[in-house]
């Protein structure tokens, strides 16, 4: 019976897959005046959270080549503006007379220029497109036990989301809804099954997922084990233990994007030499040619983009890359507008995809 319910069930898919992150080179921070000095400050603290996140190397900031462009982060700043902080239900007055609200200022820093100057000093570069990562997270305390999100567990979500943001990595929760309760239970989360895990998560299509089984000990500390499954039989396994359990989440959602971005970050340094030539057929009006020549200038490992041919139906590309052809297929699988043809692999300087509706 179970199993034709979710039959039935999977017949109404809900996709995750690859998500474009939009917000990499804004930043929002609380100052404590408009002056220069503070803003500098600002601009500062926001570059080297920016270096984390467009890199995906937490250690960038504090590397020779991060030092270097930290030490001229204003020149990469595009625009900036001042707000007051909004604090519902603070009196407007107090015994001291007028209330002066606080300031955060917005930050908007050049995303070509920031990714140049990591390609020059040799860091990587992670682009926009980044792996939707599924999380399934089990707690176990006092003798209970149950799947977060389902039965509460907000207070370990909500670092978990925060810190993930943080880092630019998109993250998807099930919505423990009843496909969800009859494909999946806490026990097969718990037992780290994995199969099981793959098949209730199918219906989300992430990039990758995450296990998580956070175990509170006996003597107040914490226990985490993690799995963090990709396509196939890869899975990476991890445990950690702490005195608290928010940050030990915060803490596995770092490593997390620390094996994505190993993966799909780009190098300068690992580049390959020479010209690309990329077909796109499928073209058959002038917003497919521009969706197409757009998609691909918006790609990290993308250089320069120029038209080669164009004939009925479908158009060539003569490509530069910053990154390896490796590189430059993984950013393309990681989103639905360019489908890799059959004759893909097959010319070494030469790619194949169609462009999907």
């Amino acid at each position: 019976m179970k199993r034709l319910l979710c039959l039935f069930l999977c017949l109404f898919p809900l996709v995750a897959g690859a998500t474009t992150v939009r917000d990499l080179y804004r930043f929002r921070l609380v100052v404590a005046d408009q002056g220069e000095a503070e803003r500098e400050r600002a601009v500062r603290q926001a570059f080297a959270d920016l270096l984390v996140r467009v890199s995906g190397d937490r250690q960038a900031p504090a590397s020779e080549a991060g030092q270097a462009l930290l030490a001229g982060a204003s020149r990469y700043l595009r625009q900036f503006r001042y707000s007051s902080l909004p604090m519902p239900g603070f009196p407007a007055t107090d015994s001291q007379g007028p209330y002066t609200p606080l300031q955060q200022i917005h930050l908007i820093f050049d995303e070509e220029g920031v990714n140049q100057a990591l390609w020059r000093q040799g860091l990587p570069v992670w682009g926009k497109n980044r792996p939707a990562t599924l999380v399934w997270l089990a707690v176990q305390e006092g003798g209970r036990r149950w799947l977060a999100g389902a039965e509460g567990g907000e207070d370990l979500l909500a670092p978990l989301r925060e810190r993930a943001a943080w880092r630019g990595l998109p993250v998807v929760f099930p919505l423990m809804d009843l496909q969800d309760q009859v494909a999946l239970d806490v026990n097969e989360v718990w037992g780290n099954f994995g199969e099981s895990i793959r098949a209730a998560s199918r219906r989300y299509q992430p990039e990758a997922i995450l296990a998580g089984r956070l175990l509170h000990l006996p003597g107040g500390e914490w226990l985490a084990r993690w799995s963090l499954y990709f396509e196939g039989d890869d899975v990476v396994s991890w445990e950690q233990r702490g005195e608290q359990a928010a940050p030990i989440v915060v803490a596995g959602i770092d490593l997390v994007a620390d094996e994505l971005a190993s993966r799909y970050a780009q190098v300068a340094g690992e580049r390959d030499t020479g010209e690309f030539l990329l077909r796109v057929a499928g073209v058959r009006a002038l917003a497919d040619f521009v969706r197409a020549e757009r998609y691909l200038r918006s790609l990290a490992p993308v250089e320069r983009v120029q038209v080669a041919v164009v004939e009925p139906g479908q158009v060539t590309f003569r490509l530069s890359l910053r990154g390896s052809r490796g590189g430059l297929e993984k950013a393309i699988a990681l989103s639905p507008v360019l489908q890799a043809l059959p004759d893909n692999a097959f010319a070494e300087h030469r790619l194949s995809y169609r462009l999907q509706p």
